[in-house]
């Protein structure tokens, strides 16, 4: 039976998504398990499944996957809205596959709650039936939750007992890339293809009377020539194999296509290509990113812009302070699949950062805090919600003080990673040295070098660590003023704070014109500043030149002793004459 219900249609997606989604997982399979000479030295990149392919097909064993089809126009945590899936099994190389909406799963006998941000947009619907199936990818982790879209899956009798070999999630960029790959299909009259797929099936998904049952039914009808089109244009096409497993490789490595597998030795093959969304160990602690959950905001991740800068803050000390800005732009208008736009927020830091000011619109006026615990137990997660119109922009502000210190030429890793089906994340990061700190670091797509600071602009569409390393300041403090301040005391003032290590060695004060030394009392260091208390006063009614000498020069920024002792000339009486 199938009922239309206005706040729940806006969530769901066509039913062709769903099929037309299982057919291109079933030419993914087809690619990963066919063999031959010719189809071997075709598949490029897809090689590297050769040794597991008989396997995979079902050969001695039968094997079954999960297929999750996504929508990316409604981003989750990981990929997008489960809006349908296929159950495929492969015995002896034949394909069986099976389309079902995510609607059309049971929800659990007994209602189980859902993430707080979802209870707290859907718990007042009349429809809402607490954590269910479709909504299962709530957590950053795409392990996490292709084992809870089994486990919901499950609760439906008719799954109960199937025990899948693998689960795969690919959201519609994906099959918009693949559909290009084959040189599109035909449709009702046009060329389907990725740059018309959504607003397609958008229209075929809607074009029919809700009311009536008979028009849910056939809505699927076309299926049969799109899916015999479909395969016949790959068979009658071996010479774009080549692209189309180029396209799968390159969704998978920037994040639409995500595996996983039961058999050990598969999954870690994909998760060496970082196509399971998992992070190794060293990744993990260094993580630094964010997750945004569309919860309410129809298609609306299609019509967002996001921008994400973050300036960091080295003291003398290698401590590190971080103001981050968050930047999203609703660029649609009020349509069909653009309206008010309404997303969790997640910011994941290194274990330790510490949230210590926060500034925006934020939903509810609720500020950002600490989950606990994490989604990601080697990182802290701070969480905030928001909402956003069409045309509307919203900057966040929020700062994070950090118990890791730099060390001089030791590497300090930041593993930036983006979400994945977000196509990407463009990032600028800037490190601001206190004094003359030097900094270098790695992996950006763009530098820029300034003194003290450095600018990096990466456009992510794949994992990548980054690492700052603070490196040795060779550049001496200079000497910005230097006076009597009185007839026993001298005040010197540097360009940089200096180092106590100048105390360890003897600071000399010599009458210029004699070359008699001046007794010094004692030599106070604070910050940029040097007061030199003298035994006895001198003259300072009449001009008279004074040679300061200190043996070892140094700042706290790293910098060796200059070779030639710092030397300068003090006057007793201001003159204009050069020393």
């Amino acid at each position: 039976m199938f009922f239309f219900h206005p706040k729940k249609s806006r969530f769901s997606f066509s039913p062709l998504f769903v099929k037309i989604g299982g057919i291109f997982l079933a030419l993914l399979f087809f690619f990963f398990i066919a063999g031959g000479a010719f189809l071997y030295y075709s598949l490029g990149d897809l090689r590297f499944l050769a040794s597991h392919s008989l396997s995979m097909a079902g050969f001695g064993e039968k094997k079954t996957y999960l297929v999750l089809l996504h929508n990316d126009g409604e981003l989750r945590a990981t990929l997008g809205f489960i809006s349908g899936f296929a159950v495929v099994t492969m015995s002896n190389g034949k394909p069986y596959i099976a389309f079902y909406d995510s609607y059309d799963v049971a929800p659990p006998r007994e209602m189980i709650p859902a993430p707080a941000p979802m209870e707290h947009i859907f718990a007042k619907d009349e429809k809402y039936q607490g954590w269910v199936f479709r909504d299962t990818n709530f957590s950053p982790s795409f392990q996490e939750n292709a084992a809870l879209a089994v486990r919901f899956l499950q609760y439906d009798e008719r799954f109960k007992n199937i025990a899948f070999d693998g689960i795969v999630g690919i959201d519609t960029h994906a099959i918009g890339a693949i559909l290009d790959g084959v040189g599109g299909i035909p449709f009702q009259g046009k060329t389907l293809t990725a740059e018309n797929f959504f607003e397609t099936l958008e229209f075929s998904s809607k074009n029919f009377d809700h009311h009536d049952e008979v028009e849910w039914e056939q809505r699927k009808s076309p299926l049969k020539s799109i899916a015999e089109n479909l395969i016949s244009a790959v068979i009658k096409t071996p010479s774009q194999w080549g692209n189309i497993a180029a396209s799968v490789v390159h969704e998978a490595d920037t994040k639409h296509i995500l595996f996983s597998w039961t058999e050990k030795e598969l999954h870690q093959i994909f998760a060496d290509r970082q196509w399971t969304g998992e992070m190794t160990a060293d990744q993990a602690k260094a993580f630094w990113g964010i997750n945004s959950v569309n919860i309410g905001g129809r298609k609306g991740d299609r019509y967002i812009t996001k921008n994400f800068a973050s300036s960091l803050f080295i003291d003398a000390s290698g401590g590190i302070t971080e103001t981050f800005r968050i930047s999203f732009t609703h660029e649609g208008t009020r349509t069909l699949n653009s309206d008010e736009y309404f997303a969790d927020m997640r910011i994941f830091r290194p274990k330790g950062a510490v949230l210590t000011n926060a500034k925006g619109d934020f939903f509810e006026k609720k500020l950002p805090k600490a989950e606990e615990p994490s989604s990601l137990p080697e990182s802290n997660e701070y969480s905030f919600f928001f909402g956003l119109s069409p045309g509307e922009q919203k900057t966040f502000t929020l700062s994070f003080s950090y118990p890791q210190r730099l060390q001089y030429n030791t590497p300090f890793p930041l593993f930036l990673s983006p979400q994945s089906g977000s196509g990407g994340e463009n990032w600028d990061i800037v490190l601001r040295g206190e004094g003359d700190l030097k900094f270098i670091m790695d992996g950006c797509d763009e530098t820029k070098k300034r003194e003290n600071i450095f600018l990096c602009h990466r456009a992510s569409t794949t994992g990548k660590m980054l690492n700052i390393t603070m490196i040795s300041d060779t550049t001496p403090p200079l000497l910005e003023s230097g006076q009597f301040q009185n007839d026993s005391t001298v005040l010197l003032y540097f360009s940089e704070k200096l180092s106590p290590h100048i105390l360890e060695s003897p600071i000399s004060l010599t009458d210029k014109e004699t070359g008699e030394a001046v007794p010094i009392k004692s030599v106070m260091i604070d910050g940029k500043s040097v007061t030199i208390h003298l035994s006895s006063p001198v003259d300072i009614s009449v001009k008279k030149f004074y040679t300061l000498r200190i043996p070892e020069l140094r700042d706290l920024f790293g910098n060796e002793p200059v070779k030639v002792p710092f030397e300068t000339t003090l006057a007793t009486k201001k003159t204009d004459e050069p020393l």
